[in-house]
């Protein structure tokens, strides 16, 4: 009797944490890699779920197994990166260096700096991307924008859930103007990187 009772307390002991640590975890500080497509399971596609539903793309149950409810996710990720044209059904390079850049959690802002557009001789729109997780939304992104990479502007901008846009007035006609998106959050800075446009030539008199 004092056999079968060591026997099964041994079990409870021994087997319980075996079997945990036998389990699937998933470490938001790793980094993403590996690329996985369509059909893919395992713990790359794991963690890649893990990361969508952290920051709100993918919500509901998963399991490591890259269907349809997840390609949906990865394409909404990638809207909101900015990477374009989206592939839903394959996680390459843009898109794991997207990932990445969102350090795994609701972390550092994604940012895309995008063409301007409605360029005038005095005004110009700007346009970026913005991943829309939780904590990057807390604040408002910014450009930075001025006649040389020193910039020496700034301008808050309009977001909605899948742009980031603003809108500049009493610009200098014929004139080259440099911007970048960045925005800020209580875990650091994204820039987007420099772009430029050119003003509509002056109305000569």
């Amino acid at each position: 009797m004092k056999k079968y009772v060591l026997s099964i307390v041994f079990v409870l002991v021994f087997f319980v944490p075996l079997h945990r640590v036998g389990a699937t975890t998933v470490s938001s500080t790793d980094s993403f890699t590996t690329p996985v497509a369509f059909g893919d399971s395992g713990a790359n596609v794991l963690k890649i779920q893990q990361f969508l539903h952290d920051n709100g793309f993918l919500s509901g149950s998963f399991g490591g197994y890259y269907g349809q409810v997840t390609a949906k996710a990865i394409e909404r990720f990638q809207k909101q990166a900015g990477i374009s044209p989206t592939n839903a059904k394959r996680v390459g390079p843009k898109t794991l260096a997207a990932l990445n850049a969102g350090g795994g959690t609701m972390s550092i802002p994604v940012t895309k700096t995008l063409p301007a557009t409605n360029i005038s001789q005095t005004t110009a729109t700007l346009n970026a991307a913005l991943t829309a997780t939780t904590q990057a939304n807390t604040v408002t992104p910014v450009f930075l924008y001025g006649t040389t990479t020193a910039y020496g502007s700034t301008i808050k901008s309009v977001a909605s859930e899948l742009s980031v846009s603003a809108s500049l007035t009493q610009l200098i006609c014929d004139t080259t103007y440099h911007y970048m998106i960045s925005a800020t959050n209580t875990s650091g800075t994204s820039s987007g990187g420099d772009a430029t446009f050119t003003t509509s030539a002056c109305v000569r008199t």
